[in-house]
Formats: C-alpha cells, structure tokens, sequence
C-alpha cells in the first residue's frame, strides 16, 4: 500500500488527501498497482459512504478544472472515480447507508512501525457514553509510552490494567511496545466491554495474555480483594472530564495501589477545565494518593498529535503519575 492508500485508512483531510495524488498542480495517472482505488471501494467505501463521496468529489473537481491540461492516459485513468461518484449521487441507499455520526474504522499511525485500527463513532457521544470514540489524550499518553519505549528507561511491568479503556488504543498499542504477562483492559458501561473493545481486538494483531472485563469505579467491593485485580501498572486516558466521577475513580485507584508503593498509574488527562483539574488533585488528596505531572503538551508535542490524527487539540494535556505509598 502506498502513501496515498495509507491517508485513506487515516481518514486525512480530503483536500490534503488529493494533493498526495498530484504531481505540482495535475493529478498523477492512477495505477492499479499503488492500491489506491482498491482500499478507497473496498475498505474505505463499505464502513464511511461519506468520506468516500467526498474523496470522490475532490478527484472529480481537480479533473474538471484541469481537463484540458492532463495527458489523455491519466484523465481516462481516473474515469472510474466520474462513474463511482455519479452512482453515488444517483443511489437513494447510498445517501442513508451513513451519515457522519455513524461507525468507522480509522488507523491511529504513531510511526512505521506502530499502527492500531480502531473503530469508533468518532464525531459523537453514542447513547451518552465517551467509549466510543478516540480522545486526544489516549494519543497523548500512546506518545508517551512509544518515547519511554526507545528510551528504555526502565524494566516493563508484567501485569498491565487499563481504566476507561472505551476504544482501546491504550492498550492496543501498549501490547505493540512492551512484553506482558496479563493486559486487562476494562471499562464501566458493558456495552463497550461486550462490543466495542472486542471489535477492536479482531482489527489488530495480538499477542497472547490480553483480557477484557467490566470494572465500575468506586470504593473495594466483596469482588474486588482477591488477586484478579493485582497489577504493576494502571493505565489511563481522558478520565477526568466529568466533576461526578472524580471521586469513584479516586475510590478505585485507592485500592488498586499498593500501600507499599509497588505499582503506580499513569494518566493521561485534558485540562478542559481547570475547575475540574483542581477538583481531581483535591480528591487524590483526600484519598492519600500521591501524584505528580510528568510530562504536560508542549507546542512540538500538539504537532505531533495533529500528525497522527489531523485535528489540533485545543486544550493541554497532562500525564499523571500517581501511586498509594504511604511516606
């Protein structure tokens, strides 16, 4: 797959998208060998109409205006995209097959070597729950660990946990980087551990020792003092964006952290609010967390995001490291 066919997968800008087909200001001839019409039908078609359509309009547009410019072969090489993009119009299930609210597949690039496809709603909340989508902080901290990773600063925990996990990316990636023994990810609406987690596990390449169960935040319940839930290192991204569930998930970190300070959780958190940032440092607090932010986004750090998913985040971000030592 070519460069091109790799923008698709990443669901890129449609505008910047055409420009990597072009040649200065004429597009290209359009090879059946690059792939690029191949993944535009058969993998980029079938799970976002919408996308598609506009990719098409952009190919249609750029050859309108330079019709008369373009060598014969590489105009009749793209008479396919005329004939796709016309159906289209013309096709009444086309049009309700999906809007932009709907699901799609995307491919998160942190580099050459570490991809993960997640499919995700990634324009809305769906039925009220922030787990079916992919948030800027998960991409945040993924950067992080990738950076920890070619450093290698420091022996990889065996048994993994993610919190929140909702699409997945933490940990799909995590499983990319280090060697595990146990990777649990979980997440409090069932939904998301029944569907959307296991979805996004059959679009990956795994390795052994991954699980996914249901965890709600709170205090230790009658399920929760046995070893299932004994792990060197928590993992977290954009959990801190709701005042109301600040103190179930400082409830929770309490007794998944070790009084002996054997493990500790990173973090990943938006700073939308600072209201709601100082809220959650006041409840780690009172729950005798210890905390420090080790990293927060820097101007190199919003260029890096905006590459991998073509979006700017509008607000910092921090990465938390927190543990329940008792000085």
């Amino acid at each position: 797959m070519d460069k091109s066919g790799e923008l698709l997968l990443r669901r890129c800008p449609v505008e910047r998208l055409v420009d990597e087909l072009q040649e200065g200001k004429l597009l290209r001839l359009c090879d059946e060998e690059n792939g690029f019409r191949k993944v535009l039908m058969e993998e980029v078609k079938p799970v976002n109409n919408n996308y598609c359509k506009k990719v098409l309009r952009e190919i249609v547009d750029r050859l309108d205006r330079t019709a008369g410019q373009l060598p014969e072969d590489v105009y009749e090489s793209w008479e396919w995209a005329y004939e796709v993009y016309f159906d289209m119009l013309n096709d009444v299930q086309d049009e309700l097959a999906m809007d932009e609210a709907d699901n799609d597949v995307i491919m998160y690039k942190f580099s050459e070597q570490y991809k993960v496809n997640i499919a995700e709603t990634p324009r809305t909340i769906a039925n009220g729950s922030t787990g079916n989508r992919t948030w800027e902080a998960a991409v945040y901290l993924g950067l992080y660990l990738i950076d920890q990773c070619a450093s290698n600063v420091v022996a990889a925990p065996s048994r993994i946990l993610e919190l929140g996990s909702g699409t997945g990316l933490v940990s799909l990636l995590y499983q990319q980087l280090y060697p595990f023994d146990k990777l649990t990810m979980t997440d409090g609406d069932w939904d998301v551990v029944r569907k959307r987690i296991p979805g996004n596990l059959s679009l990956n390449d795994l390795k052994p020792g991954l699980e996914v169960k249901q965890l709600v935040w709170g205090p230790r319940d009658a399920n929760s003092g046995d070893n299932q839930w004994d792990y060197d290192l928590i993992l977290g991204s954009d959990l801190t964006y709701d005042d109301r569930i600040l103190e179930p998930l400082c409830q929770a970190l309490q007794w998944l952290l070790k009084t002996d300070g054997s493990n500790e959780a990173l973090l990943g958190a938006t700073v939308r609010n600072e209201a709601t940032t100082a809220l959650f440092e006041k409840y780690m607090r009172e729950y005798k967390l210890q905390y420090e932010v080790i990293t927060e986004t820097t101007d190199e750090d919003f260029e890096r995001l905006e590459e991998i998913t073509f979006t700017r985040p509008i607000a910092p971000i921090r990465i938390y490291r927190i543990n329940n030592a008792k000085i």
